[in-house]
């Protein structure tokens, strides 16, 4: 017994905190084995928010699906055995929500009511062949439900899906390593167990961190006009200052424009372990103290 295992992390979108974790089980030998147990092992700071049985959830879609094909071919049948003046009828009949067909007995039933039970002269192999196969599904989910969460023969994969959610930090960026525990039972009866890795990187809120550079880009454009200046004193550091007034204004919406188109571009997948207080910090500070030149580049960039 030798499985293989990958884990596909998602983030449900840039901006949220949840993130798909799809684990995917693939039997690569002969012998089938049994998966017994998936556990995620989640470390403080990430919590579940939803776990999906991937091979439940296609046993329930393709339970309604033939639930519903099998109500479209008892409507058929029996206006072929009746006359197609009742179909109509039928119609209704059959999918009134208070007679709805979900279970392979609840068709049987029906399928005798209506007078097409096998050997009563308008029998359908279709019909009885789409009850058969709601029935195996059944089974099918009836013995995941029992026997553990799915067995894998030669080639066969299972997809085990966990939406977690993060914390996210005021201004760091936040690193989660998630482990998903796997108890697996081979033909023997022998249980063993596997240990699959993912790592999540929540990056922090885009308010706190426009805050930050718009507050290092006043900063930097105060040093800059001080520089120019040469002001060493206070009261010279004002005079500069008060004759550079608008070069405040100016450089705090330079650094929100730069710093966001950063962090809601595709330069944000690029960046995403990088973004933070610091580099916060850096833009607006490069926006502040080289705001003419910033504003130059822009202008070459845009025609």
């Amino acid at each position: 017994m030798n499985p293989t295992f990958e884990v596909k992390v998602q983030e449900v979108d840039v901006r949220s905190t949840r993130f798909v974790c799809a684990l995917v089980i693939t039997n690569p030998a002969d012998e089938p084995f049994e998966i017994i147990d998936v556990v995620p092992q989640l470390p403080k700071g990430v919590r579940l928010y939803k776990a999906v049985d991937a091979t439940s959830a296609d046993l329930s879609r393709r339970r309604r699906d033939v639930a519903r094909l099998v109500s479209e071919r008892l409507t058929r049948s029996a206006a072929h055995a009746h006359g197609d003046a009742n179909r109509p009828w039928l119609r209704r009949a059959v999918e009134d929500p208070e007679l709805a067909i979900g279970t392979a007995a609840e068709a049987t039933s029906v399928r005798n009511a209506l007078g097409l039970g096998i050997g009563s002269g308008h029998s359908d192999p279709m019909l009885d062949g789409l009850i058969q196969l709601l029935s195996e599904i059944e089974t099918a989910r009836r013995n995941a439900a029992t026997s553990g969460v799915a067995t894998l023969r030669k080639g066969e994969q299972h997809e085990a899906i966990h939406v977690l959610r993060a914390s996210r930090s005021l201004l760091n960026v936040n690193s989660y390593a998630v482990a998903f525990e796997i108890t697996f039972r081979d033909g023997q009866g022998h249980d063993a167990q596997r240990i699959a890795y993912a790592s999540l990187t929540v990056a922090p809120g885009a308010f706190p961190l426009t805050v930050v550079a718009v507050a290092t880009a006043l900063l930097g454009v105060g040093l800059s006009v001080l520089t120019k200046a040469g002001a060493l004193t206070i009261g010279a550091a004002t005079t500069a200052i008060s004759a550079n007034v608008l070069a405040f204004p100016i450089a705090a919406v330079t650094a929100l424009i730069v710093f966001n188109i950063i962090d809601f571009t595709s330069l944000r997948s690029q960046l995403k372990g990088q973004i933070s207080w610091r580099s916060a910090t850096f833009v607006g500070f490069v926006c502040g103290f080289l705001n003419e030149r910033v504003l130059k580049a822009m202008t070459a960039l845009l025609g």
